[in-house]
């Protein structure tokens, strides 16, 4: 902050420390937006990879579960999975649990990846900025 306010004249420093205001939630905004993202995408890859390479779902249901996912992934927990899945067989879901729990784990691991991507990527970009405060000529 100190960096950007020190290159505007003293009379327009309000402005200036609103409008980085404005972007900085703007930028959280946006990050927010991202890693929600990248999280459902995260969660409908590992999902939709699952089904497909399961033995204990039958092959009928694969196309109508892959579908389901498609157009409406969200996280479930098992307790909400469970009532959805009540008149399920057993072992069906079972599966599903089981796909549903690795799902939301490779969810999480790819928003994590994307965080870790984008903080390297803020620090090689910080090591280019300026180590002092500049200060205008008098």
């Amino acid at each position: 902050m100190n960096l950007v306010l020190s290159q505007v004249v003293p009379e327009r420093t309000s402005e200036t420390a609103a409008l980085m205001g404005t972007f900085q939630n703007l930028g959280m905004a946006i990050g927010t937006a991202l890693m929600g993202s990248l999280l459902v995408a995260g969660l409908a890859a590992g999902a939709i990879t699952l089904i497909d390479d399961s033995t204990a779902i039958p092959e009928e249901l694969k196309p109508d579960l892959i579908s389901a996912v498609e157009e409406n992934v969200r996280f479930l927990s098992d307790e909400e999975l469970n009532a959805v899945l009540k008149d399920a067989p057993p072992d069906l879901t079972q599966e599903i649990l089981r796909i549903n729990e690795i799902a939301r784990i490779q969810g999480i691991r790819t928003t994590l990846l994307g965080l870790v991507i984008i903080t390297i990527f803020g620090i090689i970009i910080s090591i280019f900025l300026p180590p002092e405060i500049l200060v205008p000529p008098k």
